[in-house]
């Protein structure tokens, strides 16, 4: 798209491109909020250039956006995927003077925290290593606040008594003052939380207000400590557990997001009880197979040492993921093998066997960050435990991500393409070559997990899916293992999100769901269907492998 700049003020010579704005400042954005900006590609050489591909680094709330002339949009957030050369399927070609504005980059936070990331372009034709790289910048700048912890877990006070608990907040600009014009409960909190804000200056001083702030030099860190006094019991829900008092603390600063937010917990009890909190090495926001390391020592026992500890999850539909060793350990680990949201719970029990006030809560938040991601998973009700492991310990179902074109091993089988080499991605061809030989360039499906004993998942991933194409998506159930049928579910996330469920289909040994097709770069999933309408299976579909 011709921007009317005169090309003669452009040096003679190769050509070279320039982005604007550079770099890209979003300024301040609340968690889960989002902005984009628009960017203008030029070449202001004397050669015509093709941008070929990008490469997008940093913090993964940056996304590169790419809108067509119809409107259609495909996105890809910053991941050690598009550290690697990403190739433009649909490559931008700019004559001397020339520009594009089909290109905008996002940023949608999950925290406060500052984030940065360098997006570059590259370039045939072009003239070198400067051009084509944009800094990007959020939540930077300008004072700084951190709070520890994020949030304050009061546990389990004897009514009518008091505990308390120390909040930090720090200065974490190198050369800004911060400050401080609040520090107060919402209106909403139980009763009995209070706040004591002294602590920010030396000696004890009077709580910040509008008319007379506490200032933090760089660095410095001060303290506010949050009390709780309960008047009643807590009550017990239909489960039995305590349901817990409730508060949110908030502190206002002349930092880039003003307030910040601190829940509160805290249980009016009859007897003391021990503190139970989580720790989670990893964070709250992973990608799927990611190991968290779980750890409860930072509990607290009531005047002696902690006696036990167990874990529980609530996990997202079909997962089976276990604790390791067990959820009995101090310090478990835990695979979240699947997308979605995880709750994560520890009870503890002092010497004398005396369990915690109230379960601590995390959540963690597992979402794909590949372009493409597909999970199998299956039930099977004739396997007494879908978790456990082994040789023939469970069904086994496998997963097909096939590249549509001719090959197949039988020709009479229409146009399907299972089993097919090298365009089916399944255990057996696990790494195929669907695109370029350049090995930096990972245009290539992945199966990431293969799951031979129960329940899944199975999980393929596409990091860079090629503009036209599509690909189909198959169930084959490899063998029973004596456990009998089982029910499939298949689910395909783009860009992070869950786009198609296909669930609710039940498999005999040896047969074949052909579950549907993807369509790029629309992400549209096409269930196919039988001749009844339903589900298209295939009983005793052959492989090139011998049967049991």
């Amino acid at each position: 798209m011709p921007d009317g700049t005169d090309a003669a003020d452009d040096a003679v010579g190769p050509g070279l491109l320039v982005v604007s704005p550079n770099p890209v400042d979003f300024g301040f954005l609340a968690p889960e909020s989002a902005s984009e900006v628009p960017l203008v590609l030029r070449n202001a050489g004397g050669q015509p250039i093709t941008v070929t591909s990008y490469t997008l680094t940093g913090s993964s709330a940056f996304t590169l956006i790419r809108v067509d002339t119809d409107g259609a949009r495909t996105e890809r957030n910053a991941s050690p995927t598009t550290a690697k050369p990403v190739e433009l399927h649909l490559p931008v070609a700019l004559a001397p003077g020339e520009s594009t504005d089909e290109f905008r980059v996002g940023f949608h936070p999950h925290t406060p925290d500052g984030a940065q990331g360098t997006l570059r372009f590259l370039t045939a034709g072009s003239s070198g290593d400067p051009e084509g790289v944009v800094e990007l910048r959020g939540n930077l700048g300008g004072p700084c606040i951190t709070l520890s912890p994020a949030s304050l877990e009061l546990g389990g006070a004897v009514v009518g008594t008091q505990v308390e608990r120390e909040l930090e907040l720090s200065n974490c600009s190198e050369d800004l003052p911060l400050t401080i014009s609040s520090v107060s409960l919402l209106p909403g909190a139980a009763p009995g939380f209070s706040v004591d804000a002294a602590g920010l200056t030396p000696g004890g001083g009077a709580a910040p207000s509008a008319e007379a702030p506490v200032v933090l030099a760089p660095g410095v860190s001060g303290v506010v400590v949050v009390r709780y006094q309960p008047t009643t019991l807590s009550a017990t829900d239909a489960t039995g557990e305590l349901v817990p008092d409730l508060g949110t603390l908030r502190v206002v600063t002349d930092a880039g997001i003003a307030n910040r937010d601190v829940p509160l917990r805290g249980f009016g009890v009859a007897s003391e009880c021990p503190i139970a909190v989580i720790r989670i090495q990893e964070g709250a926001e992973v990608p799927p197979q990611t190991r968290l390391h779980l750890d409860g020592l930072q509990s607290i026992p009531v005047g002696s040492s902690l006696k036990r500890f167990e874990w529980s999850v609530e996990q997202p539909d079909g997962s089976v993921s276990g604790f390791l060793p067990s959820f009995r350990a101090p310090q478990p680990t835990f695979e979240a093998n699947v997308a979605g949201e995880y709750l994560v719970r520890l009870r503890v029990f002092d010497a004398q066997d005396n369990p915690s006030c109230g379960d601590a809560v995390a959540q963690v938040q597992v979402t794909p960050d590949a372009a493409v991601h597909i999970e199998l998973l299956w039930d099977t009700p004739g396997d007494p435990d879908q978790s456990d492991e082994g040789p023939e310990a469970g069904a086994d179902l496998d997963l097909h991500f096939a590249l549509s074109a001719p090959d197949r091993l039988d020709p009479t089988a229409g146009t399907e393409p299972w089993f097919g080499m090298p365009h089916d991605s399944y255990w057996y061809n696990a790494d195929p070559n669907w695109g370029d030989l350049d090995p930096a360039i990972d245009d290539n499906p992945h199966v990431d997990r293969d799951d031979t004993d129960g329940a899944g998942p199975e999980i393929i991933n596409l990091a860079q899916p090629e503009e036209g194409k599509n690909y189909r998506l198959g169930v084959h159930y490899w063998s029973d293992h004596d456990f009998g049928p089982s029910t499939a579910t298949v689910r395909v996330y783009v860009h992070g999100a869950l786009q198609a469920e296909l669930n609710g289909v039940t498999l005999e040994d040896r047969e074949l769901w052909d579950v549907g097709t993807l369509h790029w770069p629309s992400g549209e999933v096409t269930p196919t269907t039988g001749t009844d309408g339903g589900p298209k299976i295939t009983p005793d579909y052959p492989t090139p492998f011998p049967t049991d």
